[in-house]
């Protein structure tokens, strides 16, 4: 019976053993199989991935006067500005329309047939491959002779994707990856004029002047043209018609915005239209958001793109999580994460406190000390120094009217949590005891690095003797007694060399750190450059 349990529990516990090994081969292949599939996922995004460019095209002046050519410039770089609020913004496109078009890629199908993912198993094949041996004809003395005509099919090892099923592929095994990539991230070129106005196409059948491929084009367009009606007692009124164009594959989109507004209000009126502008390039879902902030008049950031400056309504906003940032002159910048909710205009609301500029420091101690602070002269201490600019580096200098003493030298920078600071003046070291303590310091530098050269030197010596007792020893005419002299000698110099090479080591460490010490006197130091990607000696300049 104890033999039968113990055999009982032998086996349980192998059993156990086995189920985590089990276990852990399996979350090992799990873990393989994520990392090629993450692989080839990331190979496929960055073939299909691309921006959707928005083409700036010149306005065309239909005014017959020349007064008012300077809007020729000033209109296209207003519109910019609305296309510029486009950053990190994308546009939807019909993904399966466009892999469609760009089609399998023939590049990666190696990559993606080598993948060791046994669940791809069902879209590779074998490469059929035919032989044929062709009939020739050879003719020899009159005489003709045939060769036979063979066909031969035979199956290669060399996989091949069916791309056929490729859709399926897409769907099955990278899930979400067709709706990542139908999200095409805005980019922008601005057209430069032509010697030659051109028209504005009257209909939006017009070729396309940028495409990707010679069957398709993704890209959005803008054209302009403006008319002025002058006004001799006032601003004239200004007329400008956007055309926007929307150019995705084979469906192609246009819109006309008319704009009229006094010359000196054209800026703000453009601005006012920039949400139909984000609506018609952007699609989907957006919102408006309305955002407000206490003082008013703060430059509005919204996830790191200027939108202007607050109290306003930003239209075309997708629901969602937002970065809201704040930045106003004389109060600390605000950020807030907001979430952007589906369906009516959103409210957010920021508040700014107001950021102290100025601290003070007070000098204590020594009297009679002159201070310069950053450069310039402040006064005698004991003292008190106002207005000190906050988050700035300065540099405080405290000198004796004797010159006999060393100057005190403090960097310090204020900020809202510490505004106020309080140095101590001591006398401060006299210039003969810096000078004394330099010499000190080198002198043990040259004395520690004597020492190491002669811990070198000794540790080589040591060696040469060693290695000429142990050539003596193959010497056939030595007694026994020369033998164990010569053997001793052998022994005591290679232990001599083993502690004079450890003693070198420990001499040039301490050697180093006097040398560093020595340096630090001096005010030189080892510095890396990060323009010229070195190591080398600097010094530093205090004042």
């Amino acid at each position: 019976m104890p033999r039968l349990r113990f055999f009982l529990r032998g086996n349980r516990l192998f059993l156990v053993f086995l189920c985590g090994l089990a276990l852990g081969c399996s979350s090992a292949l799990k873990e393989d199989i994520s990392r090629e599939k993450e692989k080839v996922r990331k190979l496929l995004f960055d073939f299909y991935a691309r921006d959707y460019p928005l083409v700036l095209f010149p306005f065309t002046n239909q005014s017959r006067g020349t007064n008012f050519a300077y809007l020729e410039e000033a209109l296209p770089e207003t519109v910019l500005l609305v296309i510029h609020s486009f950053e990190k913004d994308y546009t939807l496109v019909d993904g399966k329309e466009y892999l469609s078009l760009r089609g399998f890629p023939v590049a990666l199908e190696d990559k993606i047939v080598s993948a060791k993912v046994p669940s791809w198993e069902s879209y590779k094949t074998l490469l059929p491959m035919a032989i044929t041996q062709v009939q020739v004809k050879i003719e020899t003395n009159n005489r003709v002779i045939f060769t036979n005509r063979v066909t031969n099919i035979t199956t290669t090892n060399v996989f091949r994707f069916l791309t056929n099923r490729y859709g399926d592929f897409l769907e099955k095994e990278f899930p979400g990856l067709v709706e990542e990539l139908s999200r095409f991230p805005f980019s922008w070129r601005v057209e430069k004029p032509q010697p030659k106005a051109t028209n504005l196409p009257s209909s939006v059948g017009f070729q396309p002047t940028n495409t990707v491929l010679p069957e398709w084009v993704y890209e959005g367009r803008v054209y302009g043209r403006f008319s002025v009606r002058e006004n001799r007692m006032g601003p004239s009124e200004v007329e400008v018609t956007l055309v926007l164009v929307k150019i995705k594959a084979s469906t192609t989109n246009q819109r006309e915005l008319v704009i009229r507004a006094r010359e000196d209000k054209l800026y703000e009126e453009i601005l006012r239209r920039r949400g139909e502008i984000r609506q018609f390039y952007l699609e989907g879902e957006l919102v408006d958001v309305e955002v407000l902030s206490e003082p008013e008049d703060a430059n509005l950031y919204l996830d790191g793109v200027y939108m202007g400056r607050t109290p306003l309504v930003y239209e075309g906003v997708r629901p969602g999580y937002h970065i809201l940032q704040f930045v106003k002159e004389g109060f600390e910048t605000v950020s807030y994460r907001t979430q952007i909710q589906k369906g009516g205009t959103n409210v957010v609301r920021g508040i700014l406190q107001p950021r102290e500029m100025t601290g003070t420091i007070t000098l204590l101690g020594e009297s009679n000390r002159l201070v310069f602070l950053d450069s310039l002269y402040v006064g005698l201490t004991p003292l008190v120094v106002s207005n000190v600019s906050l988050f700035d580096s300065h540099v405080l200098l405290i000198r004796s009217e004797d010159r006999n003493y060393e100057d005190i030298y403090y960097s310090f920078t204020l900020t809202r949590e510490k505004s106020d600071m309080v140095f101590a003046v001591g006398r401060g070291e006299s210039v003969a005891q810096q000078q004394w303590k330099r010499n000190i310091a080198w002198g043990m530098c040259y004395g520690s690095w004597g020492l190491t050269i002669g811990f070198v030197g000794a540790h080589f010596y040591t060696s040469a003797l060693r290695r000429y007792y142990e050539d003596q020893l193959y010497n056939p005419s030595l007694t026994e007694a020369q033998r164990e002299a010569y053997a001793s000698q052998v022994v005591w110099y290679g232990e001599w060399q083993q502690r004079l090479f450890t003693y070198g080591i420990l001499s040039s460490l301490v050697s180093m750190g006097v040398t560093a010490y020595a340096l630090s006197q001096e005010e030189v130091y080892l510095a890396y450059d990060p323009l010229r990607g070195q190591w080398g000696l600097g010094y530093s300049v205090r004042f």
